[in-house]
């Protein structure tokens, strides 16, 4: 019975998660680094004479034009692993879908941990819904309904770390040591900053045997070394933007500026849990830190690793207060009601309310995309074309390989162009902010996103009056147009961009 009540916790939200993203794709919305993920995930797997080597771990002539690879533009060798699998579907849905799957899959991973808890110190029975009660607290979490529903980004690797948090976390206390194992490897693959946060936890494990025995979390902590030195070694040598945090932490003023912000943030209160324990609040302050200093933002997706750890110490907090509290049964009976009533049930109240308003909000946002007009006019493009287009336009032309962002056009031999009127952005977003007053944190942190994707974006416009310079000169001509959407193709694409 409470297994089939955490499926249905895990529908509930999965099911309105992906319709949203869905939606918001079709309106043209997501437009950061969706496309991006996206065109990514297409190429690799497409040999095409390349090795596998270079299949795995590297494109080129693609967005920047810089040849980024897995291993420098963040390091995530794990998320590479997903390549073959987004040929099965190479589209943008894909991903959409995808993201709120896999926060889904940590909230059963939740389920699992706790109530795996509650057996090895034979709870009483009237605990036997706790398992499902931080499920769903877990996923109805205001933080975690604004990073998954992300309409600045579309879609963000850091989704996978979570999953393979807390499931690593089930196989440890399930003493699957050799698939905890994998699944460490993996999550040491995902980005960069990882190896840095489990130390702590790892560290503790070393020094008081605690949830990790000593020899395997020495085993852990060797592994973190051999992943930092590798990571940093590739991303230093290509003098790579998010590797830039390291330095931040010996200047005075990054750490300063970081003191000043904390007490601006709610963050805190969003993941205080993690602070009950341990074991696993020095690694949730090791993230805290990391995004301080790197000046990122609590409701998108660098909230993922926190919000993990968050909920993970608050189970073993409570369960071992249950252990405590065993022969004051009052006493328990009391602290029980209140956690189901101040925290579980505040938090899955908010998100439940959070998920109603965005859901009337994504159904107001006007389109900004005509994709019958736009299938139309990227029928007639080269496959081995290098296109470029327009940020709104990105994420429904990444099946190609040869993909530029705006500010590579100069290396375009197509461009495609959604021409929106400054004024008429700047009256789509008003009149959208009119008609959703934000009332709560993540319907706040969503209207502010959406409201700049609706204004446009600097680099669309300065597209605009390129290509207008490009065909005056006669260096560019247009093929086709259909309302607000051209393809131009590019004779001598010589001029320099913007």
């Amino acid at each position: 019975m409470v297994r089939r009540g955490a499926l249905a916790v895990g529908l509930a939200w999965l099911v309105p998660m992906m319709v949203i993203k869905v939606h918001l794709l079709g309106t043209g919305v997501l437009t950061g680094d969706l496309p991006y993920y996206e065109n990514m995930l297409y190429n690799t797997g497409f040999s095409r004479g390349r090795n596998s080597f270079d299949v795995l771990y590297s494109w080129h002539d693609l967005m920047y034009y810089s040849s980024p690879t897995f291993l420098t533009e963040h390091f995530s060798p794990t998320f590479a692993l997903l390549g073959p699998v987004f040929q099965l579907y190479p589209h943008p849905v894909f991903l959409c879908v995808l993201q709120p799957l896999l926060i889904v899959i940590a909230g059963w991973g939740l389920y699992r941990l706790t109530r795996g808890l509650l057996n090895a110190h034979e709870a009483p029975l009237l605990f036997g819904l706790l398992p499902v009660l931080v499920q769903a607290a877990y996923l109805f979490n205001y933080s975690n309904m604004s990073a998954t529903i992300d309409t600045i980004y579309g879609f963000h690797h850091d989704s996978l770390i979570p999953p393979l948090t807390i499931w690593g976390l089930v196989c440890a206390f399930e003493a699957r040591w050799r698939t905890a194992l994998l699944l460490f490897v993996l999550f040491l693959g995902m980005k960069e900053n990882l190896p840095i946060i489990i130390v702590p936890l790892l560290g503790m494990g070393l020094t008081f045997n605690l949830v990790v025995p000593r020899k395997k979390a020495a085993l852990g902590l060797i592994l973190c070394a051999m992943f930092f030195v590798g990571c940093y070694w590739f991303e230093f040598r290509t003098h790579n933007r998010h590797v830039g945090i390291v330095y931040k932490f010996s200047d005075g003023d990054e750490i300063e500026y970081a003191w000043q912000r904390l007490a601006k943030w709610t963050i805190l209160r969003n993941y205080w849990p993690a602070l009950l324990a341990p074991m696993f609040a020095l690694p949730a302050l090791a993230d805290l830190c990391l995004q301080l200093v790197g000046n990122t933002t609590e409701l998108d997706w660098h909230s993922y690793p926190l919000m993990a750890l968050a909920m993970v110490a608050l189970v073993f907090t409570v369960v071992k207060t249950i252990t405590w509290l065993r022969r004051w049964r009052l006493v328990l009976l009391a602290g029980y009601a209140a956690l189901c009533g101040l925290v579980f049930g505040s938090m899955i109240a908010g998100g439940i309310v959070a998920e109603v308003a965005i859901a009337r909000a994504v159904y107001r946002l006007p389109p900004l995309v005509d994709l019958a007009a736009l299938a139309e006019l990227t029928a007639g493009i080269p496959r081995e074309a290098k296109l470029s287009a327009t940020s709104d336009l990105l994420c429904f032309a990444c099946d190609r390989r040869k993909l530029l962002w705006p500010q590579s056009v100069a290396y375009a031999d197509y461009v495609l162009v959604n021409r929106r009127a400054k004024e008429d952005n700047r009256q789509r977003s008003e009149n959208f902010l009119r008609t959703n007053t934000p009332d709560n944190p993540a319907g706040a942190h969503f209207y502010d996103d959406v409201s700049l994707v609706l204004t446009g974006y600097a680099f669309d416009e300065s597209l605009y009056a390129y290509m207008d310079r490009m065909v005056a000169e006669g260096n560019a001509k247009l093929v086709k147009s259909n309302g607000r959407l051209s393809l131009y193709r590019m004779d001598r694409p010589l001029t320099a961009p913007f």
